[in-house]
């Protein structure tokens, strides 16, 4: 969503129970234009990896993916292939024959450094939950 996207429904008025939880958010009576920018970027985007990002939403889902989530689908993947077409895996895993031997070094070495810190992330995130 572009900023002028943004500030068009902004300008286009919000529901009042939208704005009264963005005043009790802000404790201010009228939140500033900036205030409800952040508040609608921070409802389409996602904390990952202390940054803010854009996640698909799966078809018949109106909210993103987790990313936790998105880890666990394409490493579940990776270990039923793994487990059941132990020859392919072996395959693509060869850095002597296969182009995708690399990148899935690459993304594993990235899991192992991501999850620890995504998973601690996602706990502190549930426990605050009310």
């Amino acid at each position: 969503m572009s900023l002028q996207e943004i500030d068009a429904a902004i300008s286009s008025g919000l529901p009042e129970e939208q704005l009264q939880d963005l005043r009790d958010y802000f404790g201010r009576s009228r939140p500033t234009r900036a205030d409800l920018r952040s508040a609608l970027f921070s409802t389409i985007t996602r904390k990952y990896a202390h940054q803010r990002y854009l996640f698909p939403a799966p078809a018949g889902l109106s909210e993103s993916l987790h990313p936790l989530m998105a880890w666990w689908a394409v490493l579940y993947a990776l270990s039923m292939l793994a487990r059941y077409q132990p020859a392919q895996w072996a395959g693509h895993i060869n850095v002597d024959d296969s182009q995708h031997a690399v990148p899935i070094e690459k993304l594993l070495e990235r899991a192992m450094g991501h999850l620890p810190v995504l998973i601690a992330d996602t706990i502190d995130e549930v426990a605050t939950w009310t």
